[in-house]
């Protein structure tokens, strides 16, 4: 490749980046009681914009892992998992400058945001990072604005580990404020995997050619990455709503026509980077609001990529993480992994080693083999989860996944009063964990689908008291992520370490099997026998239930919940996941109590959008038959109450029923 010509002038450089602001606009596509508000409205976001508050880190606004049960054919091991990489190469040299310089939008600041605290971390003397912003910046904006010398730039500079925030900067400003060693350029997010969209690329790299100060300075392609598979963002049509697509047009853009501009030297392969992670037990869960980066894991893994690509060192190499993240350590070898791979295979995604988080397990003393004797298991099937307990902790999921101490948050006296674990993914508390909080306590089992991203105050789990708790797929829900309080029952009493064992979690050495049909029930048989049909020769369909989410087959199939969308009428709704034919057969028999709807969304092709929708059902029963499948290869189900519903609830899963023949 052209950059590694250039590795040699690597260690005399200095690098440059941005901090800077993300874009917070969101898709108000919701479903409403009725399911009809998709059809009627849906607003979303265009551009990449801004609505975060500048601070020491240059953004940390506020504002997601599709969170479909899938069936399981057999029992799964848990156990606590080790994976083999080749060691690290330690570094032939480290330079003693490096200066860069972005010049993008909010996609350039979550790529930048961590960059000079990873580049100094690993030695690096000189550090300076710039990043030159226009929120949803296009490269003809950016054209636009160099021609007329328009002073409608924010500059975010770096020179200290503190981001100075520079308005009313023109280009040339920036471009001019030092001797950078690297200087980036990108197009808006919508349009990275649409080559028809360059047209004023070459003029954008003859401005900069012409205007750098250094004359050795070298420009690189900011290739981004695919949105997230759910993501509101409207430009995400212009992939038929696939993130594979997108991330393929991504890659195309680069290799068939970017990298044929000779001013480019290379591409930093963030968008293969972020693909690669999302291949681990991460999933689809590091973006903010469905396109931007979040603020832990996202970011850090944009930044360890630019930092990897610029100065060719090992990403395991660096130790830093942000402090108000520091769960990032947890999760750095899948990240590590993740970005050292993009490094050697920019254009192609390499599936991740990492797809189980290891759980840390701790010695099960004679008080838990009688705990769990005592509800009637066996002590041998089970390992004890290390909670990693701290008194004087807590969590709160409707703030950021940030552990609170009197060390961070002085003021708030809540704390003294709890005890907080570590946070556990859904690996490490898999379905038939047992839960037991002992008398006289209770805990909140906090809850994230990403955790960059606050969840909504309506959608926090409740406090729990019960002395026994199995996890099962509804207690997961929508979430991804899980963290505990533990506080007494009895108000203002502060937390001791004698308190750290009253909360235990007991992990099945083997996760249970999900059955994809269950048997009858009493009513089932009512329900079917009503309809003429001989109860015995039909069973009950899992229908993998997800709370606070539908589907929009004028969009592709994914499942669209939690937030990117407004949390005022998701809860309203619950969805399924997507059957296909062989799921269900003709005679299927589909069964809606009273007080509820439906709508059965349909795909020829899962990547497919349709024009139309089908209609909402009412009807109680309806038995499915070819003319029912029509053209539809796939089916899902959105489902609500009637009216002006409250929210649904677990209490409602029964509210559509769908009986399959027997073979």
């Amino acid at each position: 490749m052209k950059r590694l010509l250039c590795f040699v002038l690597i260690f005399c450089m200095a690098l440059s980046l941005f901090c800077g602001c993300t874009d917070n606009n969101m898709d108000n596509t919701t479903e409403s009681s009725a399911l009809e508000s998709t059809s009627a409205s849906e607003s979303t976001a265009s551009s990449e914009s801004t609505s975060s508050s500048e601070s020491t880190s240059s953004s940390d606004s506020a504002s997601d892992s599709e969170s479909t049960s899938s069936e399981s054919t057999s029992e799964s091991e848990t156990e606590e998992t080790s994976v083999t990489e080749e060691p690290m190469q330690q570094p032939e040299a480290i330079p003693q400058s490096i200066k860069i310089l972005a010049i993008g939008n909010s996609f350039s600041t979550d790529a930048t945001e961590y960059l000079w605290d990873i580049l100094h971390d690993a030695g690096i003397q000189e550090v300076i990072v710039g990043n030159l912003y226009i929120s949803g910046c296009s490269l003809d904006t950016h054209w636009e604005k160099m021609t007329k010398n328009s002073a409608s730039y924010t500059f975010y500079y770096n020179n200290s580990g503190t981001w100075e925030k520079r308005t009313g900067n023109t280009a040339l400003q920036a471009i001019q404020a030092e001797n950078w060693d690297f200087i980036t350029v990108q197009q808006v997010s919508q349009d990275s995997g649409r080559p028809q969209s360059l047209g004023n690329l070459q003029n954008v790299l003859n401005y900069v050619n012409a205007n750098k100060t250094n004359e050795n300075a070298e420009i690189y392609w900011h290739m981004t990455w695919a949105y997230q598979s759910n993501a509101s963002h409207d430009g995400f049509t212009n992939y038929g709503r696939s993130q594979m697509k997108m991330y393929d047009a991504i890659i195309s853009t680069y290799t068939d026509h970017v990298s044929k501009y000779d001013m480019i030297i290379d591409a930093i392969p963030t968008g293969t980077a972020v693909q690669n992670l999302r291949t681990s037990y991460l999933g689809d869960s590091l973006n903010l609001d469905g396109y931007h980066m979040d603020h832990d894991i996202g970011r850090y893994t944009v930044a360890l990529t630019w930092f990897s690509f610029f100065t060719g060192i090992d990403a395991r190499y660096i130790n830093w993480v942000p402090e108000k993240y520091p769960q990032i350590a947890e999760d750095k070898a899948a990240v590590c992994y993740a970005v050292n791979q993009a490094i050697q295979t920019p254009f192609e995604i390499t599936p991740s080693i990492y797809t189980k988080k290891p759980i840390v397990s701790e010695e099960m003393t004679d008080a838990d083999k009688e705990a769990i004797r005592g509800l009637g298991y066996n002590p041998d099937d089970y390992i004890v989860l290390d909670l990693a307990m701290e008194y004087a902790a807590l969590y709160s999921c409707t703030n950021h996944a940030q552990k609170l101490t009197p060390e961070l948050a002085p003021s708030n006296k809540k704390i003294l009063y709890s005890a907080a674990t570590a946070i556990f993914t859904r690996d490490q508390i898999p379905v038939g964990t047992i839960i037991t909080v002992a008398p006289g306590y209770e805990y909140y089992p906090e809850a994230w689908i990403s955790l960059g991203q606050k969840t909504p105050q309506n959608l926090r789990p409740a406090k729990v008291s019960t002395a026994t708790t199995i996890v099962d797929e509804a207690w997961w829900g929508i979430f991804q992520y899980r963290a505990f309080n533990l506080n007494s029952q009895t108000a203002n009493t502060v937390m001791q370490e004698s308190d750290l064992d009253k909360l235990r979690i007991y992990v099945p050495k083997k996760t249970p099997k999900i059955e994809k049909y269950s048997e009858l029930t009493q009513e089932d048989i009512s329900v079917l026998s009503s309809a003429g049909k001989d109860a015995s020769k039909y069973q009950v369909l899992n229908l993998d239930l997800t709370l606070a989410a539908f589907y929009k087959s004028t969009n592709a199939a994914v499942m669209y919940y939690g937030l990117n969308y407004s949390s005022v009428a998701l809860p309203k709704t619950m969805a399924t996941r997507i059957f296909d034919k062989t799921d269900l057969p003709n005679g299927t028999v589909i069964s809606l109590k009273s007080g509820y709807e439906y709508r059965p969304e349909g795909w020829s092709d899962l990547d497919d959008p349709n024009p139309t929708r089908p209609e909402i059902v009412k009807t109680s029963v309806v038995v499915v038959d070819d003319a029912w499948w029509g053209s539809f290869n796939y089916r899902a189900f959105n489902i609500a109450a009637l009216g002006e519903a409250s929210e649904l609830s677990y209490a409602d899963i029964n509210a559509l029923r769908i009986y399959v023949p027997k073979n």
